[in-house]
């Protein structure tokens, strides 16, 4: 028996490389319509760009899946919450089903590794 995610959306932070990007793969190649999250930025969290995006979601659909990009902060409620519903809605894909947040960035001032308890929480909420 397989696990299908057929008619659901996930939204998966962080899926323009690494393991979030992976989970974005396998999430489609279950069925799932995806927005792939991610800011584009660097290792230290500067810049920004959809590129890292726009390739995951290249991938998903040059394998018949159903996929955006989003390039939202997850801190910017209004902006990212209103860019998923609107971009999900136009693409007839329906409410969300699943969010995962695989991987993290690091800190402003450090990575997360060597990251004091409250730096964490401070970036990962």
């Amino acid at each position: 028996m397989s696990i299908r995610f057929d008619g659901r959306v996930a939204i998966v932070t962080g899926a323009g490389g690494g393991l979030g990007r992976l989970h974005a793969l396998a999430l489609a190649a279950r069925g799932a319509a995806v927005v792939v999250n991610d800011l584009g930025g660097t290792l230290d969290g500067n810049g920004g760009t959809p590129t890292a995006a726009s390739a995951v979601v290249e991938e998903i659909r040059a394998a018949g899946g159903k996929a955006i990009a989003s390039g939202a902060s997850v801190t910017d409620f209004a902006r990212g919450a209103g860019d998923g519903r609107r971009r999900r809605s136009a693409n007839g894909a329906g409410s969300t089903s699943s969010s995962t947040t695989p991987a993290s960035c690091a800190t402003r001032a450090s990575p997360r590794w060597s990251s004091t308890t409250s730096a964490w929480c401070s970036t990962s909420t």
